[in-house]
């Protein structure tokens, strides 16, 4: 063992002076605490930005594909050119509109999605479409009742069950065909869906394509966009950018990143200014470990003026006083990190907040440690330390043996 370590050890044991045990406690628990605050909010924010990603991409389509200045027409060419694209894993033609829905008890305003049941599942995953198969088109001709599946949210503000009649109230204009949509139409609940965004579950309806199209006055092979699942959500981008170029000019897309751009920037930013405002916290630890530093350097004029008298170099007393500060600091950081942890694991076993998921989207606290954040945090952390024990320890090694001997 070197000299610089055996006596930087021999520093951080109690001393006779409870004083100096009690600011050396301080400048560990300090370091404890700032690190294991970091963790645990940044697991948080982490495991919240990811559960509303998971759950939004889970409802949403990962890209939208649509024609300048009108509706796709023989939309089966076009789904298979997108279909084909690398990267694309499903794609489904949408034809959406806005109505009013009146049940026997309410009346709620709904997005309704005619949805193709073959190839829906391949971009909505929860949707049983199955269910609105037995109202299709070969149908239409005995009777004018149409499925459709409602959002539980949305069926609990119409107080309705599956098997319950309502009826679709719209004036809206198709604004690129010039057609008005029919005023009343009859349908029965055959399904409900929880996506786990409640703004969706009160919002959407599901009904099948043929039926959206007679809504809107759109011929058979024509629909309003074509939705797309890509297998790398991070790789939407250029996937779009492929989709864009293989179909021509005429048409466009957007992805998931743009439409949500402003929401996760935000949440971005709310990560990055917590973890700025949270590390003052370890700052004022920093200052602790200063400040006990500066005392030892007081306490052991004598002791460090023998040593330089016996040959111990300017860069030997420097490295003693920089060894014993890394290693307040190393020790707050890892029993910060180990509670950081233990408590994450916690607050994702056990639920102790409950969050209004009509709000924040979630009903608990959501947590996801990441190695990255981790591995940051304790190298912010021990930067900080390094650089509060490095003037106590200029000042060490800046003292003269002879003047601290007298003094002494």
């Amino acid at each position: 063992m070197s000299l610089e370590l055996f006596i930087g050890g021999r520093y951080l044991r109690p001393g006779k002076k409870a004083g100096l045990l009690s600011l050396t406690f301080l400048s560990v628990t300090g370091v404890c605490l700032g690190v294991m605050t970091l963790i645990v909010v940044i697991a948080v924010i982490t495991g919240y930005k990811e559960t509303i990603k998971e759950r939004l991409l889970s409802v949403t389509p990962h890209i939208v594909v649509r024609r300048h200045l009108s509706n796709i027409s023989d939309y089966h060419q076009v789904l298979e050119t997108i279909v084909n694209t690398p990267g694309v894993k499903g794609a489904s033609p949408i034809v959406p509109c806005q109505a009013l829905l009146r049940s026997a008890s309410n009346t709620s305003g709904s997005v309704v999605q005619g949805v193709d049941v073959g190839t829906v599942n391949q971009v909505i995953a929860f949707l049983e479409a199955a269910l609105l198969t037995r109202y299709d088109t070969s149908d239409r001709e005995t009777s004018r009742t149409e499925g459709i599946i409602l959002g539980k949210g949305l069926a609990e503000e119409l107080k309705v069950q599956v098997g319950d009649g309502i009826q679709l109230i719209s004036t809206q204009e198709n604004i690129l065909s010039f057609s008005r949509m029919p005023g009343v139409m009859q349908f029965r609940v055959v399904g409900l869906f929880e996506s786990g965004i409640d703004d969706f579950d009160k919002m959407l309806s599901f009904i099948s394509m043929p039926t959206a199209q007679d809504l809107l006055g759109l011929r058979g092979d024509e629909v309003t966009r074509i939705e797309v699942r890509v297998a790398d959500v991070y790789s939407a981008d250029q996937i779009r950018e492929n989709i864009v170029a293989a179909l021509g000019p005429d048409f466009w897309a957007v992805d998931w990143m743009q439409r949500y751009q402003n929401f996760f920037s935000a949440l971005k930013l709310q990560k990055v200014g917590l973890f700025i405002i949270l590390t003052l916290i370890v700052v004022v630890a920093a200052f602790n470990i200063a400040g006990t530093q500066f005392m030892m350097v007081m306490e052991k004029k004598k002791e460090i003026a023998i040593l330089r008298a016996m040959g111990a170099t300017r860069k030997q007393i420097r490295r003693i006083f920089v060894f014993k500060g890394m290693m307040t600091g190393l020790i707050g950081t890892i029993l910060g990190e180990g509670i950081g942890l233990i408590l994450c694991g916690l607050l994702s076993r056990y639920h102790f907040i409950d969050l209004r998921a009509d709000v924040y989207y979630v009903s608990t606290l959501p947590v996801q440690v990441r190695l990255f954040d981790v591995a940051g945090i304790s190298l912010v952390a021990l930067c900080i330390c390094f650089v509060a024990a490095l003037y106590p320890a200029n000042r060490a090694a800046g003292l003269k043996p002879v003047d601290a001997i007298r003094n002494g």
